[in-house]
Order: structure tokens, then sequence, then C-alpha cells
């Protein structure tokens, strides 16, 4: 994840658990604007890359 405001990795690991099942870890660098969001299944992974994209996530546009 790119361009994020810098908030508890939490919220970004329910951001992806709406839509993604698999979805089971988030890990925000703090001060930083990036982090990592880590997925059990690999296709569903893909998919949240190509769908997650520019989408609006705690104000910003973010690049997945």
């Amino acid at each position: 994840l790119e361009k994020l405001a810098t908030r508890a990795p939490q919220t970004a690991l329910e951001f992806f658990k709406k839509e993604y099942d698999s979805a089971f870890s988030a890990n925000i660098i703090v001060g930083k604007g990036y982090g990592f969001v880590k997925f059990s299944d690999r296709n569903e992974a893909q998919k949240a890359m190509q769908e997650m994209s520019n989408q609006l996530f705690q104000g910003r546009r973010i690049k997945v």
C-alpha cells in the first residue's frame, strides 16, 4: 500500500477484510505513508491489487 494516512494497522485490515476474507494481517509504517496487507489466498491478493488501487482510504486515494 502507498499514499496512506498514518493510522493504525487495524483500520487498514478492516478496510480490506470488508471485501477480501483472506486478508489476515496489516502493517502500516508509521509516519511514512505506506504499509503491507497479507492475504492467505494469492488469487484474492491479486484481485485486491486490481480492484482496490485508487480507492479512497482515510481520505486519500491509495496505491495497492
